[in-house]
């Protein structure tokens, strides 16, 4: 899969920020083993980055070898609040892209 290069334009994080409780963060959730990512255009052009990179070459990625995976670590924003039991540095999600075993 290939996105136009003018999928997202690209901002810094000074220029992603917005007011105080500022909502424009990305927001996981998972259902039916599917993660969902929801957030404000400015949250995904932020990310766009991270994003373009597992979408366009993860796939190639993983079939280059069996058992190969493809990470990406994409922010979620200071407001995000971690689960208490996770891992995760606050405001992150590391995502892996992996064949179906």
């Amino acid at each position: 899969m290939k996105l136009p290069p003018d999928a997202f334009p690209i901002f810094t994080p000074e220029e992603h920020r917005g007011y105080r409780g500022d909502r424009n963060q990305l927001r996981p959730s998972i259902a039916a083993d599917t993660l969902f990512l929801v957030g404000s255009r400015r949250a995904f052009e932020l990310e766009s980055d991270q994003l373009r990179d597992l979408a366009e070459d993860g796939p190639a990625r993983i079939g280059e070898a069996w058992g190969r995976h493809y990470c990406a670590e994409i922010g979620l924003g200071p407001a995000f609040l971690v689960h208490g039991k996770s891992e995760l540095p606050g405001g992150m999600l590391h995502v892996v892209l992996c064949e179906d075993s």
